[in-house]
């Protein structure tokens, strides 16, 4: 299993889960669209998006990470500095996310996404009055499908204007992008979220 983890997901599914079905791209991005660079220009501004969720893995399962995705916005190109991922309790997920906010420093807005109803608004009340006290914090409705959300994303990155910061995470963030919308798109929905807000605060119900 240890060596299977090293394998691209899609790689991974059909050794791992028997799921020869499962395509080796999705055709909404490609890898060699987004350059990998060893520094971030100077300028723009820049926000952590989250995409929570909050299931401990367990033999048999293959939960949702909680990703938070740091990008900037410099003269019209979108920066992805780092990632977080995590598979955790909530507690390990709220702390994560106050922690790397620290981190961060607060010129870096920090947002995610806002589930429908009034768990939606306690959860994001309950960050705000918080881990989250003292940051530039919103939780935003999403709208649209995953994959029509991904659109922007995939128009930039092939016109050029997608670049990552070099890490180690960098492997697993790019398998995920070229295999999406198969297996896991947490991260997809984190840079999703994250290029929807700086590209168009409004677009997020902001109004």
């Amino acid at each position: 299993r240890e060596s299977l983890a090293q394998l691209d997901p899609v790689t991974r599914a059909q050794l791992e889960a028997g799921d020869w079905d499962v395509r080796s791209a999705g055709g909404v991005f490609k890898r060699d669209w987004v350059e990998i660079v060893d520094e971030i220009p100077p300028g723009g501004r820049a926000t952590r998006w989250w995409d929570t969720a909050s299931t401990v893995p367990k033999p048999g399962r293959d939960p949702d990470y909680t990703v938070g995705c740091k990008t900037h916005l410099i003269d019209g190109t979108y920066y992805i500095e780092d990632v977080v991922r995590l598979r955790a309790d909530p507690f390990t997920v709220k702390t994560t996310i106050g922690l790397t906010a620290q981190v961060d420093g607060k010129a870096v807005s920090v947002r995610m996404g806002k589930e429908p109803g009034s768990s939606g608004l306690s959860v994001a009340d309950d960050y705000a009055r918080t881990i989250l006290l003292g940051y530039d914090f919103m939780a935003l409705a999403e709208t649209g499908d995953k994959k029509t959300r991904a659109a922007p994303v995939s128009s930039a990155a092939r016109g050029g204007r997608v670049k990552i910061l070099r890490g180690s995470w960098n492997r697993d963030f790019l398998d995920e992008l070229e295999a999406f919308p198969e297996g896991h798109d947490d991260q997809v929905d984190a840079l999703s979220g994250a290029v929807y807000y700086l590209s168009s605060s409004t677009n997020w119900g902001m109004g």
